[in-house]
């Protein structure tokens, strides 16, 4: 009986190996990858899903060494060959574009293993020449504390433009990336110092165009204001009391003649 326990441990660390290798094969194969669209442009933008990731927290993306490619985490600014995103639901998505042609593979995994694959074609298209992009700041002019709404139009298929600030202190954007709609984007913009902001929106690589916000300093509180009464005033009151006040006694001295007069009168009769 002792001589078979090596054996049969043996045999079950085989069987526990085995089943491990298996499950691991089976998350691998579980998970999904797919590229929409699957064939761009040079300079579009395909968004790579990655499904059924289980209970990873995050996924990490990654790139075949064909020249020209970079990977972009959706919402965020800049590329790379690789990105790490969280994983929602089983789920996560970055955005693929290219500044040459050729095949491309990405790939995803945990960070030790790749658990699934999927290829992009780019074309060289009509050249890849960037989007003309036309930017807007509304209202161009604002106090400290006031917001200007940046708008970007005319960015075709982009699925998400980059914006960013020049380096006057004080300003400040709600996003550095926004997804694109009927290819126009936007973010809101505001200030804590005064000064000439300059906000330029981009691909991601490059630059669309520009706009400017001014901002002022914010303006006093309103006070309420006394009007001084001033001494030529003061005289035209005096003078108007002193005419009321000797037409009051010119006209009782009258009447204190005429009574005088008629008891007089009455006395002499």
């Amino acid at each position: 009986m002792l001589t078979r326990t090596p054996a049969l441990i043996g045999t079950a660390l085989a069987l526990m190996l085995a089943l491990g290798s298996a499950g691991a094969a089976s998350a691998a194969q579980s998970t999904s990858l797919t590229a929409s669209p699957e064939n761009i442009a040079v300079g579009d933008i395909s968004t790579v899903t990655a499904t059924d990731l289980g209970g990873l927290e995050t996924a990490v993306f990654g790139l075949d060494g064909t020249p020209g490619g970079s990977l972009k985490v959706i919402g965020a600014s800049g590329s790379a060959s690789s990105a790490e995103v969280p994983v929602t639901s089983g789920t996560a998505s970055v955005d693929f574009s290219s500044t040459e042609s050729g095949t491309f593979t990405i790939s995803v995994g945990n960070g030790e293993t790749v658990l699934s694959t999927t290829t992009i074609t780019v074309t060289a298209g009509s050249g890849g020449d960037a989007p003309t992009a036309t930017v807007e700041a509304s209202p161009a002019s604002v106090s400290v504390g006031d917001s200007s709404t940046i708008t970007v139009t005319g960015l075709g298929d982009l699925a998400t433009a980059d914006f960013g600030l020049d380096g006057t202190p004080g300003g400040s954007l709600s996003a550095e990336s926004a997804r694109v709609a009927d290819g126009t984007a936007s973010v809101e913009f505001t200030a804590t110092e005064p000064g000439t902001f300059t906000i330029a929106v981009s691909d991601g690589e490059t630059v669309l165009g520009t706009t400017t916000v001014t901002v002022s300093a914010a303006g006093p509180s309103p006070t309420a204001s006394v009007t001084p009464v001033t001494p030529a005033q003061d005289s035209s009151n005096g003078l108007i009391w002193t005419v009321v006040v000797l037409s009051v006694l010119v006209v009782g001295a009258i009447v204190t003649i005429i009574i005088l007069a008629r008891h007089r009168r009455s006395a002499a009769a």
